[in-house]
């Protein structure tokens, strides 16, 4: 593993960027009541700090599922004895579940981490049920290019400008979309399928 992947990796596993995931969570949440949700998909659940939020604060039963058997050991650690959380190895490219199972399916942080996010998104979308809602995290980062003496901002990485237009194909309309940041950009989103 080269040393760009192991400083992701450490970074992916590192508590306070899942604290930062459960700060998104709450605030793309708000419109969600338990009843809402009973059926809950974590793709990429890293740690488990998310998924323990929802089935405390907000009552949800979650499937966690991530690809990484170290993250998902140090979710077994975290969460103890949390029943209503139910930890999966699973590929985000390839989910093994039926389709339309689930009515909430979040993936925070996660797609960049994916070798094909589109392929990710698909599978997300087929696993969640007519109307069901699909909440977003991720990052990108904007370069500043000079044309003809004027500033002009280029996102790299998994930008709105990418993400919207290939939600729209997959039937989803959105819901609520928040940004933040300056050249490092964050952005969340909670879509439903139309």
């Amino acid at each position: 593993m080269d040393l760009i992947k192991k400083q992701q990796r450490k970074r992916y596993l590192d508590s306070s960027h899942a604290a930062r995931s459960v700060k998104w969570a709450e605030k793309l949440l708000v419109p969600f009541s338990p009843s809402a949700a009973r059926r809950t998909l974590e793709v990429g659940c890293g740690r488990g700090l998310v998924a323990d939020y929802l089935t405390k604060r907000l009552g949800f039963s979650v499937v966690a599922v991530d690809l990484d058997f170290e993250a998902l050991s140090l979710a077994r650690q975290e969460l103890g004895s949390n029943r209503q959380i139910f930890l999966v190895q699973a590929d985000a490219l390839s989910l093994p579940f039926p389709d339309g199972c689930f009515d909430l399916v979040l993936g925070l942080n996660m797609l960049h981490h994916t070798p094909d996010w589109l392929q990710a998104l698909r599978e997300m979308s087929r696993v969640l049920s007519f109307s069901g809602w699909l909440l977003l995290v991720e990052r990108y980062s904007v370069e500043i290019r000079w044309e003809k003496g004027q500033p002009r901002l280029e996102p790299h990485g998994l930008s709105p400008q990418n993400l919207l237009p290939e939600l729209e194909k997959h039937a989803f309309k959105i819901m609520k979309l928040l940004k933040k940041g300056c050249l490092l950009r964050r952005y969340g989103l909670v879509a439903t399928k139309k």
